[in-house]
C-alpha cells in the first residue's frame, strides 16, 4: 500500500516538479493507494493555486485529480488521529496538516497490520519523521 501525502501526489500532476516521473510511476502501481481526508481538498487547493489568482487552469486536471481521488482509500481523521498529530508535532515540530497525515499512515498500519505501507511524501520534515516512526519514504523529487 502506498499512502500519499499531498506534497508527492501533486507531483504526479505538474511534469515541471521535480519527482514527476517517480510520482506518476508509483501512482499507476497496482496495488491499494490511501490518503487522508486532508488531501482531496489540499491537492485541488494546490492545484488551482498553480494557476495563480486569474490564471486559467486546464478543467482536464481537475478531472485527473477527480479520478485519481476516487480511487484512493480516504482515511478519516477520528479522535486518535487527532492526537496522535498533536504528538507528532510535539516530537518533530511538523506542521498541522503534515502530522494529520502522518497520523493518518501510522494509524492505517496499527489499524491494518500492513508492514508493506510505504509512506509518499516530497516534504523533508514529514519524510524525517515518517522515518523515525518507523514508517518506509518514498520522496519523489527529493
Amino acid at each position: 500500500m502506498i499512502f500519499w501525502d499531498t506534497s508527492a501526489l501533486i507531483r504526479a500532476f505538474v511534469a515541471s516538479e521535480p519527482g514527476y516521473g517517480q510520482a506518476t510511476n508509483l501512482l499507476t502501481r497496482k496495488g491499494q493507494h490511501a490518503a487522508s481526508i486532508l488531501l482531496p481538498a489540499e491537492a485541488t487547493s494546490a492545484l488551482l493555486r498553480r494557476s495563480g489568482r486569474k490564471g486559467v487552469f486546464p478543467a482536464a486536471f481537475l478531472v485527473d485529480l477527480e479520478q485519481t481521488i476516487s480511487a484512493l482509500y480516504l482515511v478519516d481523521v477520528e479522535r486518535e488521529a487527532s492526537d496522535l498529530a498533536r504528538q507528532l508535532v510535539k516530537e518533530h515540530r511538523l506542521r498541522g496538516a503534515d502530522a494529520v497525515h502522518l497520523a493518518c499512515a501510522l494509524l492505517t498500519v496499527r489499524q491494518t497490520g500492513r508492514d508493506s505501507l510505504r509512506f509518499a511524501t516530497s516534504d523533508a520534515e514529514q519524510a524525517d519523521a515518517a522515518r523515525a516512526s518507523g514508517l518506509r519514504v518514498i520522496t519523489p523529487g527529493l
